[in-house]
C-alpha cells in the first residue's frame, strides 16, 4: 500500500441480475474476498 499499490482479492463476479446469490454468498460466509456486480 506505501507503494500507492493494493492487492484485493476478489471471490466472485455476478451480474445484476444474481444479486440475491451475491448477498446469500456474503451473509452465510462464503466469500473470502470481495464481491464484483457487473451492471
Amino acid at each position: 500500500v506505501s507503494s500507492g499499490h493494493a492487492s484485493v482479492p476478489i471471490h466472485d463476479v455476478y451480474s445484476i441480475d444474481e444479486i440475491q446469490q451475491a448477498h446469500a454468498d456474503m451473509e452465510e460466509g462464503k466469500a473470502s474476498g470481495k464481491l464484483v456486480v457487473v451492471t
